[in-house]
């Protein structure tokens, strides 16, 4: 009995430390989220979030900024390899 009480005291320790790290990682999370707006709305006057940005650059091809960090995707490549990808399932 004293094995088995063991091993769920450890389970529920666990599950414990992982739920804390969840929640850190939401106020977290939150916080960042909110000052962010509220940066943007004092500077620009409209709240928006700034943090990661998506922006259309061309036809399948999208810049994404993080923390003013940018590059670039280019999804013409993917979508040529899945229409393969499906052409080949279509065949079999």
């Amino acid at each position: 009995m004293a094995r088995k009480t063991r091993f769920r005291k450890q389970r529920i320790y666990e599950l414990r430390i992982v739920f804390v790290f969840v929640i850190f990682i939401a106020v977290l999370f939150c916080g960042l989220i909110a000052v962010d707006l509220n940066k943007s709305y004092v500077i620009y006057g409209e709240p928006r979030i700034e943090l990661i940005q998506i922006e259309l650059q061309d036809t399948d091809i999208y810049q994404v900024n993080i923390l003013n960090s940018k590059f670039t995707l280019n999804l013409r490549y993917i979508k040529r390899d899945i229409d393969n990808i499906y052409k080949i399932f279509e065949k079999s």
